[in-house]
């Protein structure tokens, strides 16, 4: 049997029995949005797919290729 083990900030997740994954989200929070979306839009080439300011917060979501 095939087991796959993932380790992440020492939780380790099990993805045996799960199909391929398809889609991986990854929410950050941090001190200066701006920034932060400055570095992953043009330091990495991220392209931005959507994007929000609201008087609740900022965010967006970035494309980082396929697997």
């Amino acid at each position: 049997m095939n087991r796959a083990r993932l380790e992440v900030h020492g939780l380790i997740v099990s993805l045996r029995g799960m199909g391929p994954v398809r889609e991986l989200r990854v929410a950050l929070t941090v001190e200066d949005y701006d920034e932060a979306l400055r570095f992953y839009r043009d330091a990495l080439g991220l392209e931005v797919l959507e994007s929000w300011k609201n008087e609740s917060g900022s965010g967006a979501v970035l494309d980082a290729g396929r697997a």
